[in-house]
């Protein structure tokens, strides 16, 4: 259980302390967000890069794929999810057709706001599955 009893609130904090706060947090911030961005092209140059010889980089040349790590990786989760792994089955359907997010809501935003969102995401998901506008259907 988070202990609160030694935090100290903003609003009794000094002009200058509560700035000093967060300048700390804004290099914090942006010391996580250059480490990210790293590691993710970290990430893209191993997967573009080429299969060793071996077993795999044979097959995904006869199969006429390009012979990356990427490819690999697609064809092994792909040749799990055939043997019945259903996290692998999850993993490529997740790619091929990822979770929509067309409003993200956050939680400050009062529930008046977030049924107004909630209704103008579906009048657009009806919109979209007829053709038809919102003035046509009334």
């Amino acid at each position: 259980m988070a202990r609160n009893d030694n935090l100290k609130p903003f609003s009794e904090r000094s002009v200058d302390e509560a700035r000093e706060l967060g300048r700390k947090g804004g290099k914090a911030s942006g010391e996580v967000r250059r480490k990210k961005a790293d590691l993710k092209r970290a990430i893209s140059i191993v997967l573009s890069s080429e299969v060793p010889s071996s077993k795999m980089a044979k097959t995904l040349k006869e199969m006429g794929y390009e012979n990356t790590n990427e490819m690999a990786m697609v064809l092994s989760m792909t040749q799990k999810a055939i043997k019945g792994d259903v996290k692998a089955a999850s993993w490529i359907s997740n790619i091929i057709q990822p979770a929509k997010v067309e409003h993200e809501v956050e939680m400050s935003v009062g529930v008046d706001e977030k049924r107004k969102v909630a209704e103008e995401y579906i009048r657009g998901l009806f919109n979209n599955d007829t053709g038809n506008s919102t003035e046509e259907n009334n």
